[in-house]
C-alpha cells in the first residue's frame, strides 16, 4: 500500500491495534487516521504508535490531501 487512511472504531479490531500490526508488518507505510472520535489520550496514542497525523471527523478534504502528501514526502527522504 501506498498509504493508510484508518479509523479508531471498527468492527472486530480496534483502529489502534490494526495500526501497531501495520507497523509490525510494513512499519513505514504512511497511516493518517480519520476518526469520529475525539479523545487526545487516543490522538496521543497514534501518534506515539507511529501515525502521521490524527484528523477528526467531519473533515476537511484537502486536509486529508495535505496529510497524505506530507506522509508521502517523508517517506521518500
Amino acid at each position: 500500500f501506498d498509504a493508510v487512511v484508518l479509523d479508531v472504531r471498527m468492527p472486530d479490531m480496534d483502529g489502534l491495534e490494526v495500526l501497531r500490526r501495520i507497523r509490525e508488518l510494513q512499519p513505514l507505510v504512511p497511516v493518517v487516521i480519520l476518526t469520529g472520535v475525539q479523545n487526545e489520550a487516543v490522538a496521543r496514542e497514534a501518534i506515539r504508535l507511529g501515525a502521521q497525523n490524527f484528523l477528526t471527523k467531519p473533515c476537511d478534504i484537502g486536509m486529508l490531501q495535505v496529510s497524505l502528501e506530507y506522509a508521502w514526502a517523508q517517506q521518500q527522504t
